[in-house]
């Protein structure tokens, strides 16, 4: 072997033990006085940092993939979190939310239901012209700590309804009408379901339920269900 060869080997093995010895693997290659550089042991100097660039940059690759699911994972559940709390993201239809201390569902709309509310007396109003009566059934269950006999309460007029209108209806009372929600004070794992009534316009759409709890200008927020 040429010296000029054997000075290109001896300069590519101290270059990578100096790599080795920061991949912490110095310990194994890294020659004793004793021990003559030939070809051979640099090849293998050569190959085993490789390896170890190889497993580094694999490392790397893992964390980022680890990293970027745990970035979408946060942004799905920001996401969820998120419906229910404005008219543009509501709680579909079936879907359960949180709020005044329960959790809320829709579980059926009857529109129209001006047979129901003129069967249940006589005397209940007409739908104004242009107007249909809609029933919203919800259920509800407390949730409230049973440890400190909490009392969750529900009211047909924290609830409004809006739609493509933009108008925002109130609870329309009636009497007579069977099912319909009626004020009820009750304890964690109870369970409430009734309906509501409301006049909208006929064919108006996009129709979104809105709880409002008594509390909620001073401790929760209103929360937003789609009816379609």
């Amino acid at each position: 072997m040429t010296k000029k060869k054997m000075l290109k080997i001896a300069l590519v093995a101290l270059v990578v033990t100096g790599v080795c010895c920061g991949l912490s693997t110095c310990a194994t290659w890294m020659l004793t006085p004793s021990e003559s550089l030939t070809p051979v042991r640099a090849t293998a100097l050569i190959a085993t940092v490789e390896v170890q660039e190889t497993a580094t940059a694999e490392a790397s690759q893992r964390i980022a993939t680890t990293q970027a699911q745990a970035t979408a994972t946060a942004q799905v559940a920001q996401a969820q979190a998120a419906i229910g709390t404005s008219r543009s993201n509501p709680v579909p239809m079936g879907h359960v939310a949180a709020g005044g201390g329960m959790n809320l569902v829709v579980t059926e709309v009857r529109r129209p239901a001006n047979d129901e509310v003129q069967a249940g007396n006589m005397y209940n109003d007409s739908p104004e012209p242009g107007n249909e009566y809609v029933m919203v059934y919800v259920m509800a269950e407390c949730t409230l700590s049973p440890e400190e006999d909490e009392q969750c309460n529900l009211e047909p007029y924290e609830f409004e309804l809006t739609g493509s209108s933009n108008l925002v209806r109130e609870h329309a009372w009636v009497s007579g009408v069977q099912g319909v929600l009626q004020d009820t004070e009750f304890y964690s794992g109870g369970t409430v379901a009734g309906a509501l009534v409301f006049q909208v316009a006929q064919g108006e759409d996009n129709l979104i339920l809105i709880y409002e709890p008594f509390w909620s200008f001073l401790f929760e927020n209103e929360v937003f269900f789609a009816l379609q």
